[in-house]
């Protein structure tokens, strides 16, 4: 186990997303809020020197990482809600970070 030099920023969807993610119908049932809770994206962050320095790291990139999950739903930019700013973003989602991250697997991460 080694830790590595990343933090790990997940997203967890609110009801808005919940909300959207059920009108958008791309689903054959509706997506209940425990499910929704367990359908989350992880993204890996560069390590900081404090949690402001973090917060403005999450704030740059709110927009991009927005659109990416909702494009996880749905690919049709037109369905998505107009306003994808950081203010949106938060509401539409609960942001944890972990500080901590330890790499169990042996081999090295490849990226795609």
């Amino acid at each position: 186990m080694r830790l590595v030099n990343r933090s790990v920023l997940v997203l967890k969807p609110t009801a808005k997303m919940l909300d959207w993610i059920n009108s958008v119908g791309e689903g054959s049932t509706a997506v209940t809020p425990e499910e929704a809770q367990e359908m989350t994206n992880a993204y890996l962050l560069p390590e900081f020197e404090d949690d402001e320095e973090q917060a403005n790291y999450i704030r740059f990139r709110a927009k991009k990482l927005f659109e990416h999950e909702l494009d996880a739903w749905c690919t049709d930019s037109g369905r998505w809600p107009s306003i994808r700013n950081y203010e949106a973003f938060t509401e539409w989602f609960r942001v944890e970070v972990s500080h901590m991250v330890y790499d169990l697997a042996p081999d090295p991460i490849i990226y795609n």
